[in-house]
């Protein structure tokens, strides 16, 4: 693990992407931080070949700036693939447009309204706004992994069997909550 961040150091971070951190995810940061070294993984090259490749473990918020650049876009390309490939357009985000960019920029403007979601490791993220849920989001499936960032990495990354808190209720959040299956 990489040091924790300082006040300041926090500050500069939210003021770059423009988030706030809920204080459960701050203290994280504060006392862990982040991964380091990066973990090693496979991914696919642009002609679809697998090859060896490196990632974050926990985003490091100060050298990671492409990848969660990336996580925070990819919010929108995950839904939208879900949208023109998989037929999603809830009842609730209005008549779907006719054309492609209009329904991109529909999308993009429906998640900019919604509460953040900060990434933490891979595609999960916490919630900033309301219960500090850690969320898994692959496109449009969307799954609550841990009640928030305790339950979570007791869950995740110890294995440890203890009694799980009851499931909140998400159809009180704006925007996820009805996409949360």
């Amino acid at each position: 693990m990489d040091g924790g961040l300082s006040d300041a150091e926090l500050a500069e971070i939210e003021q770059r992407y423009d988030v706030r951190f809920p204080a459960e995810h701050r203290l994280f940061l504060q006392v862990l931080h982040a991964t380091e070294p990066r973990m090693f993984c496979a991914g696919f090259d642009d002609d679809d070949r697998l090859v060896a490749d490196e990632a974050p473990g926990f985003y490091h918020w100060q050298r990671d700036e492409t990848a969660i650049r990336a996580v925070f876009a990819q919010l929108v390309d995950g839904l939208v693939f879900d949208v023109e490939h998989h037929v999603l357009w809830p009842d609730s985000w209005g008549p779907r447009p006719s054309d492609a960019d209009e329904r991109r920029a529909r999308v993009a403007a429906l998640v900019a309204g919604a509460p953040r979601l900060l990434p933490i490791y891979g595609h999960r993220y916490v919630l900033a706004e309301g219960p500090t849920l850690v969320l898994s989001v692959w496109q449009s499936d969307i799954i609550v992994y841990g009640r928030d960032l305790r339950d979570y990495l007791l869950h995740e990354l110890v294995d440890v069997e203890y009694e799980r808190p009851a499931i909140v209720d998400t159809a009180a959040i704006p925007f996820w909550g009805e996409l949360i299956g």
